[in-house]
This record gives structure tokens, C-alpha cells and sequence, in this order.
């Protein structure tokens, strides 16, 4: 518990209700506890005061123990999801007390019990999250030969398993992003775990018992949960340390949730080797998912491609891109189904049309199977799978026969039998909130109609009963009269006393009248007073029935929202690639890559269209598999190699490519050094960044690997450089033969063509205007000599005296001069004695003294000058002459 307020009281000088709240309290000392009161969740002493910081809620002082007030803060019952889901984003746990039982028929302190725990890689309401973002927590384990890994997303009902070797489980985890990870405390301080977290970075780690961990417990666990004799269904038996990992996070959703969630409704084994490996430096310098520089999807692959139009939609194909299959037959399988949406436009139009009424069935599932879905919900999700029929009819207008492109969707299942049920029971307009009362439909349940009817028609109903009466008894001056602790009555005058049926019963004497009821009055009475309320709570019981009844289709929902999410992500691809004239690329098993009028599908999607500068590109395992490119700055070498890679990874997700044709041949991983960023952090330096993700790429790439380098050794002096640079050239050549990319300043790394056997120099062309260049982006065969570093220096805007110093220095290195020693031999001396001073200023100054004139003269304009203004300037450059001489 936060040391804020301490907590230093008597437990027997709190009140009942308080005690309870105590006990709970002590059982989970490290969370912030909602504790049920009525219509508010109230939070105690230091758990109220990081309330008011993170909520911004007023502090009140309640329940006085001793002499000390302790410090209170409440919130709405009905409004709490979205307090919890804020206090969650902050790091902290949340447990929910709520009263289990009804108030009114407590006798003495309402039972509580806690029903929910609420931790940072668990949501309440996942209606206030990103849309296109998993919520993931994780486990992980660390067994002999390999480790552990498995993650689940609590809401939608994905949960995967996977073994991997240590070394690859940081990069997974990054691949991932989850919010929380578990680890077993059998393997706190252990030197494997201290390594690893010293790593992991801005993730909750939650340390469980090791019997969590345990690998009997933990079949028997999923076995029970998922109601299968044995995992080897799910090709999972072979995964021991999945086995554990799976089976903590499944112990730890129970234990939280306080249910056995049913959408989670399978376990996926996979293997790492099935997709293509991408790392952290990659997945940021290639932007896949958000741009580098204002960390958005605007600027990204993600965000170009993104065109989904459900949730799920989106991040089905946001998981597409972080898991880049490997195996052809199955990216071609992809590439069909693109290429048939491309070819049906109309179709396509009115399927997207079709799937925009699905709402994220995924994440409406998960509510519904952990209890916290409203009508809404219901409604929303009964509306989504009555479009599906809609979906169902117009791919069977595509589809060809027996053909199987389209076959995995052709089969979804509607639930016709849940969207009636839905359907039949809640009216359309159904609100968000359980309390506000008249969603089920009239008609639905008879005694709800009753007690409806009732608290609507009381008034008029005793109306009726009292002319009812006043008919029977003959009595017609028989008047109702309402008293708050006698209820409803008939009342008599004394004149009329002797009319009164034997049925009356005596309810009260007055002066002049007396007060009688009867059976049906009394009937009649219960039923109004109480109508609201039992109304209300018949609407509940209806509801929870329903939600209990869709509850059981929760695998099957399950199924179809993963049919619908990849039918979303494929027509967009489809989409993507008629907006922007792509093309399907042909798959080699060879490793090359050939790419006719390649486009970076980004960078083109910024530029006015038709401005960008496609190019071609060949690489080939006997011919030019090691590119060397040269050129200078801000010619397009950067772009040209990024949209290698990104062409590539977009082909092997099964989508179109930004290209008039291309063959590419299959990238186990792609790898990028591109940029200069230090990590200041942990104590390294931008070349020793540079220098530990050049020895990933020489340590892991393979010959089916497709790596990126751009400026290698430049964090460094010239020959440092330069020979670092020429190693990993010759060692990605000989040793790794894979496909490289490899851009530099360093012109004499071109000399290697005439050594290495499979090495191309080629360059960007440029064309020279005077002392001006025009970049051309065009990529042509040969190295370029010229790296035009002072032209870029003046595009870019530096100061025109800077710039005709560096021309200067430019031209004396290349005549093997050294243009500075001279002025630094005359710095020294005058250091040592101010006589030589006057016979070495001069140099300087009449460099000074030229450097300004020459600036002045350069930006005049004559024929703005009067003739008496030219004197005057030529008297002003005279007299800065003559003063600079003097100093």
C-alpha cells in the first residue's frame, strides 16, 4: 500500500462496513480497491489520494477512526470502466469489490466479494482502446535448451504458444508489445532472468508462483479449460516450456477474472521459422509501423496499407506485417484472393460496403464471455451477423465454380439462430447502460409486459377497480384514498356504512368515514408499488439470460470474426492496390530479387502524383548479389534501398507491390542498419549503436536474407571507417552471400568489383549545371566518384562565405595540400609571443577581409544602385578595410 497515508488504526474502532473493506484490503495490499457501496465504488486512505492525482477526484473525509479523518473518493457506479481503465494505464492493479447480494434483502452488512482484477495488460472496457491495437499480456520461461513464450489477448480471445532460443525471446517480445509479462519467481535473480529484464524496457513484470509454472498442472489446466482429453490436438505436445507459459497466463486470467473466459476458445502453436524475422531496428527504420521522426501511423507502411473498415480488419493486417509468411503456396494463397477483389471491382465495392456494418465482433465477444457486455453490445453484435448473409451472397457472385480461392470464407457460419434470439429480445435502441431500463422488447416476457403495464397504468387500473366497486356495492360516493404507511383504501361515509359487502375488511376508523380493502385492492397495491423496481429486475434477469445464451455460441463467434477480419485485410489489400496501380509479384524459390520500375509505396503516396522516379532493380545469386551504391546525399540511395525491403515484405504478406512487374525471391529476414541514433540510456554511443547491430546482421544473416546498410563506419576517423567498411562488404560477400544493399561515401570501396565476383558498383545519376547539381534519381550501373557533399551543403542552405571556404579546402586536399597548417603554424606562434603577432594577422585578415567582399559582391545587384549609393558602399567597404587592418 502507498506510504501517502499510513495506515496505523484500529481495526476494532472501525465500523462493520469498514472491517470488510479492511479484510479485502490486506489480501491485496500493492492494488488500488473499488469497494461496492450502493451506487458508488468508494476507495480508502492512500488509495483515494493516487485516485485524486491520476482522476482527479476531490477528496472527502469519511468513517473517522480515533482522531484521524481517512481520506475518501468515490465514483459512480455506473461510470467506473473508464476510472479503472485510466488508474491501468498508469501501471496500476485495480480490484473490484461489488456487493453480490441485494440490499434490501441483506440481513445486517451486505455480502461482498471481489470480482474482478484489473491489471496492465487486462482492459475493463476495451471500447476505449485503440481499435487497430492488441492488448497482449505475456509469460515466459526459461528451460534448458530453449525458453517460453506465450501471449493472449484477453479481448479478443487470441492466445499463442511458442518455444525459441533465449537469445530470440527479447526480440519476439518486441515484436509483441505487451503490456505485462509473467514470470515464475523460481527464476527470480537467476543470471538468465536478470539479463533479460535488464532489457526489457517500459513492461510490468508480474512474478507468479513456480506451480503456476508447472508443466503437469499445466496440461491439466488446458485440458480442463479447453475440454479435450490431450493438447496434441493443438501440435502443441512437443512445446514443454509453450506448455507452461500458456498454462500460467490461462491460471492468471481465471484468478483475475474470477470466470473461465469461453471465447478463449483455442491455443496456437507457432514457430518462428515459419515468418519472417523482423527486429526492432528494422520494424523503425523501414517505418513499418509508425514513422520515425512523429512516431504515427501517418508516414508508415501500417498507415498507407490501413484501409480496413473493422477493427479486426485492421488488425489482422497490422499482424500480417509483423509475421511475413515464408512458405509460397501460402502467400500465394493470399495473392489469389487479392487478385480475384482486384479483378471484381464492383463486387469488391459492395463487399467492403457489406463489412463496414460489422462491428469488431472480436472484441464484443470477449465482452460478452467476460460479463461486462450492455444491450448495446448485444445489438451491435446480433446487427453484425445479420449482414453476413449479405457478405455470403456476394462472394458466391465471384466465385468460379468449384475454384478454392474463396472457398475458406464461403463456408463462415451466420448464427442466424443467436442474431434471432438477439433480435427477439431487445429493441434496437437499446442503451449502453444496464440501468437505464425498457430495452427488452414489449411482448417478450409476459410478467415483465405485467409489471411494466403496472407502473405505467397504475393509476388508471385503480380507477377501474374503484368504478368496479362502486358498481358491486352500490355505494357511488366510494371514494380511494392513499395514506404513506397505510397504503391505498376504500373509504365510506358513516350514511353509507350499512352498504358495505361482507368482502371489505376494516381498515381504519375516522370521524366521518371509515377505510376498508380487499383482497384485489391489496393485490392490485403490491403490484404498483413495487412495479418499477420489479420491472427492472425482470429486465435484468431477461438480459442476463440472453447474455449467457450468446455466451455459448462464444468459439463459433470467435471463428467467424477471425473469417471476417482476414476478408476485410485481403480486399484492402485489394483496394490499395487498384487506388495505387500495383501489381502482383511472381515468387522464386532462388535468391534474388527483380524489380522493374519499383516504387517505395510511402514516400510515392506523399509526392504529387506522377513526380516520384521509379527504378529498376536485379539482384542475383550469380550476378550482382552484393549492390554497392554510391552518390550523394539526398539523391534517393536511402529510398531506393527501403523500398527493396519494403516491396519484398509486402509481397511475402500476400499483398500487390508498387512496381510495373517484379520476382522476388523469398527473405528469411530482412536486415537494416540505416540512420545514426545513440542510446544514451545504457552508455552507448551512436557508433557503438552502429557497431553492435552491424555484428546482429554479420552473426544472424543467412543466404536467404535481404540486408540493408547505409553509411557503415561513418561514426569514426576516414580509415577506421573505411576499413571497417570494407570487411563487412567482404564478409557478406564471401562468407553470408546474401542479398545486400550496401550504401556508402567511401569511393574506394568501388575497387572491390575487381575482387569480388558476385559485387556491383551502381550509383544515382546527377547531372551537373555549373556549380549546381540536379538530383535525378535515377539508379544506373557504375560508382559514382563525387559524393557532391559542398553543392547538397549549399541546397540545403548553408551560408554562401561557408561554402567558398569548403570550395577552397576542397581544391587544395585534392591537390595533396593541407590548406590549414600554414594558419594553425601562425596560431601557435602567436601564442607563444605577441612580437610576431603583426607578422602573421595580416594572412588571416586577408582572408577574412576577402572572404567578406567577395559575400558582398557575390549577392549585389547592380542595377539597383544609384550612382551616389555605389559611392557610399564603396566608402563603407574602404573604411571596414582599413579598421580590420588596425586590429
Amino acid at each position: 500500500m502507498s506510504s501517502r497515508t499510513p495506515i496505523n488504526i484500529d481495526m476494532e474502532k472501525l465500523t462493520p462496513m469498514m472491517r470488510q473493506y479492511m479484510e479485502v484490503k490486506l489480501q491485496y495490499p500493492e492494488a488500488i480497491l473499488f469497494f461496492r457501496m450502493g451506487d458508488f465504488f468508494e476507495m480508502f486512505y492512500s488509495d483515494a489520494e493516487i485516485c485524486s492525482d491520476v482522476l482527479n477526484i476531490t477528496l472527502t473525509a469519511r468513517n473517522k477512526s480515533g482522531d484521524d479523518d481517512i481520506p475518501m473518493a468515490g465514483i459512480p457506479h455506473h461510470a467506473h470502466r473508464g476510472y479503472v481503465n485510466r488508474l491501468v494505464e498508469e501501471g496500476h492493479t485495480v480490484v473490484i469489490c461489488d456487493q453480490v447480494e441485494d440490499a434490501k434483502l441483506a440481513k445486517g452488512l451486505v455480502r461482498r466479494e471481489v470480482t474482478r482484477i484489473v491489471t496492465p495488460g487486462m482492459v475493463l472496457d476495451p471500447d476505449d482502446l485503440d481499435s487497430r491495437v492488441n492488448l497482449y499480456i505475456a509469460a515466459v520461461f526459461f528451460a534448458r535448451k530453449s525458453s517460453g513464450l506465450s501471449c493472449l489477448d484477453l479481448t479478443t480471445g487470441e492466445f499463442r504458444a511458442t518455444e525459441l532460443p533465449a537469445e530470440d525471446l527479447l526480440m519476439e517480445l518486441q515484436r509483441i508489445q505487451p503490456r505485462e509479462v509473467l514470470m515464475s519467481e523460481d527464476q527470480r535473480d537467476t543470471p538468465i532472468a536478470d539479463e533479460f529484464l535488464s532489457r526489457l524496457d517500459q513492461v510490468r513484470v508480474t512474478w507468479r508462483e513456480g506451480r503456476e509454472f508447472a508443466m503437469r498442472e499445466g496440461e491439466q489446466r488446458l485440458s480442463r479449460h479447453f475440454q479435450i482429453a490431450s493438447l496434441e490436438g493443438f501440435g502443441i505436445i512437443d512445446m514443454d516450456a509453450g506448455v507452461r507459459c500458456a498454462s500460467a497466463l490461462l491460471g492468471y486470467v481465471q484468478e483475475t477474472q474470477k470466470n473461465d473466459p469461453p471465447h478463449i476458445s483455442k491455443l496456437v502453436p507457432y514457430q518462428l521459422q515459419d515468418y519472417m524475422v523482423l527486429d526492432q531496428a528494422t520494424l523503425s527504420n523501414l517505418e513499418i509501423l509508425e514513422s520515425m521522426r512523429e512516431r504515427t501511423r501517418r508516414g508508415s507502411l501500417f498507415g498507407l496499407l490501413d484501409r480496413s473498415v473493422t477493427g479486426m480488419g485492421g488488425r489482422k493486417l497490422k499482424q500480417w506485417l509483423l509475421y511475413p509468411l515464408l512458405q509460397a503456396n501460402k502467400i500465394n494463397r493470399r495473392l489469389d484472393v487479392v487478385e480475384r477483389f482486384v479483378d471484381k471491382g464492383l463486387a469488391r465495392e459492395d463487399l467492403r460496403g457489406s463489412l463496414k456494418q460489422i462491428a469488431d465482433l472480436e472484441r464484443l465477444n470477449g465482452k460478452v464471455s467476460s460479463g461486462i457486455a450492455s444491450p448495446k453490445d448485444l445489438v451491435s453484435l446480433g446487427s453484425s451477423l445479420e449482414a453476413v448473409p449479405q457478405i455470403l451472397q456476394i462472394l458466391s457472385s465471384i466465385r468460379e465454380g468449384e475454384d478454392p480461392v474463396l472457398a475458406p470464407f464461403c463456408n463462415m457460419d451466420p448464427l442466424g439462430e443467436v442474431s434471432d434470439d438477439i433480435r427477439l429480445v431487445l429493441n434496437e435502441d437499446a442503451p449502453a447502460l444496464l440501468k437505464d431500463p425498457g430495452f427488452v422488447r414489449e411482448g417478450y416476457d409476459k410478467d415483465l409486459d405485467e409489471q411494466r403495464d403496472f407502473a405505467r397504468n397504475g393509476k388508471q387500473r385503480l380507477d377501474q377497480l374503484l368504478e368496479q366497486e362502486r358498481q358491486k356495492t352500490g355505494i357511488r360516493s366510494l371514494g380511494l384514498k392513499f395514506h404513506k404507511n397505510l397504503g391505498y383504501s376504500f373509504s365510506v361515509t358513516k350514511a353509507n356504512k350499512h352498504l358495505v359487502p361482507d368482502y371489505f375488511r376494516r381498515k381504519q376508523t375516522l370521524v366521518n368515514e371509515e377505510r376498508f380493502t380487499t383482497e384485489e385492492l391489496d393485490d392490485y397495491q403490491l403490484k404498483i408499488m413495487g412495479a418499477e423496481e420489479r420491472a427492472w429486475e425482470l429486465e435484468q434477469d431477461v438480459f442476463f439470460a440472453l447474455r449467457s445464451r450468446v455466451m455459448e455460441h462464444s468459439a463459433a463467434i470467435g471463428k467467424l470474426a477471425d473469417q471476417l477480419a482476414s476478408l476485410d485485410a485481403l480486399s484492402t489489400l485489394a483496394e490499395i492496390a487498384v487506388r495505387n496501380d500495383y501489381v502482383r509479384p511472381e515468387l522464386s524459390e532462388d535468391s534474388m530479387l527483380e524489380i522493374e520500375e519499383g516504387r517505395h509505396p510511402v514516400v510515392e503516396h506523399m509526392l504529387p502524383v506522377g513526380t516520384f522516379v521509379s527504378n529498376n532493380l536485379s539482384m542475383h545469386p550469380e550476378n550482382g548479389q552484393f549492390i554497392l551504391l554510391t552518390g550523394p546525399n539526398m539523391s534517393g540511395k536511402s529510398t531506393i534501398m527501403r523500398q527493396a525491403a519494403l516491396i519484398a515484405l509486402m509481397a511475402q504478406i500476400g499483398s500487390f507491390i508498387p512496381a510495373r512487374q517484379a520476382k522476388l525471391g523469398l527473405c528469411d529476414r530482412i536486415f537494416t542498419r540505416v540512420g545514426a541514433s545513440d542510446n544514451l540510456a545504457s552508455g552507448q554511443s551512436t557508433f557503438m549503436v552502429e557497431m553492435t547491430e552491424t555484428a546482429n546482421i554479420l552473426h544472424n544473416a543467412t543466404s536467404k536474407s535481404l540486408v540493408i546498410l547505409d553509411e557503415i563506419g561513418r561514426g569514426t576517423s576516414t580509415f577506421d571507417g573505411i576499413s571497417i567498411a570494407w570487411a563487412v562488404a567482404e564478409f557478406l560477400h564471401n562468407r553470408t552471400n546474401c542479398r545486400t544493399l550496401f550504401a556508402t561515401h567511401y569511393h574506394e570501396l568501388t575497387e572491390l568489383e575487381h575482387s569480388l565476383a558476385n559485387f556491383r558498383n551502381m550509383s544515382i545519376a546527377v547531372q551537373e549545371q555549373g556549380k549546381d547539381i540536379a538530383f535525378l534519381h535515377r539508379l544506373v550501373e557504375g560508382g559514382s566518384n563525387h559524393s557532391y557533399g559542398i553543392q547538397v551543403a549549399r541546397l540545403a542552405g548553408m551560408p554562401a562565405g561557408v561554402v567558398r571556404r569548403a570550395t577552397r579546402i576542397l581544391t587544395s586536399l585534392e591537390e595533396g595540400k593541407l590548406p590549414n597548417t600554414e594558419h594553425l603554424g601562425n596560431l601557435r606562434q602567436m601564442q607563444q609571443t605577441r612580437n610576431q603577432m603583426s607578422l602573421f594577422a595580416p594572412v588571416i585578415v586577408e582572408e577574412q577581409t576577402q572572404s567578406f567582399l567577395e559575400e558582398e559582391l557575390e549577392d549585389l545587384n547592380l542595377n539597383d544602385f544609384s550612382p551616389m549609393e555605389a559611392l557610399q558602399l564603396l566608402y563603407n567597404w574602404k573604411k571596414r578595410l582599413a579598421e580590420s587592418r588596425e586590429s
